[in-house]
């Protein structure tokens, strides 16, 4: 099971650990600006509000639960906002769409590695996971909000690590941004900063995998 790392230590990269936004889920900006419109606000100021400071930080480090993260969002928008903080973060979950693609070849890989997620992300993660019907595709879930801490925090590498029994050496760890990459790296974990599908076979497909992709 898995493949070698090529170093000489014969080590088995046999864990696939992925990222979930920007890897398996990505934003329609196409849906996320009418969900917007329709609130009576601009995307741009949404999403300023989402990501004001310190607050998404605290959210998907655990600070505060998923009721309080959502009223403060909408304390912070314009008074044109015709909506609720439940209705915005029901129609918050929909705007995204998943990679069936990606699912696909993932579901192919667990003949072969173990899979797991390792996600910056609020509490909203699992309940998305299960919606677009790919919760059970991995060993486990790590959710940064759960675990009150979040990448590129070295610590969260280590639990991953430690949950699934394995040496840093013996994973590969996926994710779209680099800056999280680069601390897995140095810890040891093989990685790669996924930007589409058919780069991501073509990293694959260079560790000499068993079967075509």
């Amino acid at each position: 099971m898995g493949w070698r790392t090529g170093e000489g230590d014969g080590v088995m990269i046999a864990t696939l650990l992925f990222d979930i936004h920007g890897v398996f889920l990505l934003r329609s900006e196409k849906r996320y600006r009418l969900l917007a419109n329709n609130f009576g606000i601009s995307p741009e100021v949404l999403t300023s509000a989402i990501f004001a400071k310190g607050l998404w930080e605290g959210y998907k480090c655990g600070d505060m639960v998923e009721d309080d993260f959502w009223s403060t969002v909408v304390s912070r928008l314009p008074d044109t906002f015709s909506g609720t903080p439940a209705s915005l973060r029901d129609e918050m979950d929909l705007v995204d769409e998943v990679d069936e693609e990606l699912v696909c070849l993932v579901q192919t890989l667990r003949a072969q590695y173990r899979v797991a997620a390792l996600s910056n992300a609020g509490a909203d993660l699992e309940r998305r996971l299960r919606h677009f019907h790919f919760y059970d595709l991995f060993e486990i879930v790590i959710n940064s909000h759960h675990v009150h801490m979040a990448k590129p925090d070295e610590a969260i590498y280590r639990m991953a690590a430690d949950r699934l029994g394995v040496l840093p050496q013996e994973i590969l760890f996926v994710d779209d941004k680099e800056r999280n990459t680069l601390v897995a790296d140095q810890l040891g974990f093989h990685t790669h900063v996924y930007t589409d599908l058919e780069s991501f076979k073509a990293y694959l497909s260079s560790f000499n995998q068993r079967y075509m992709l």
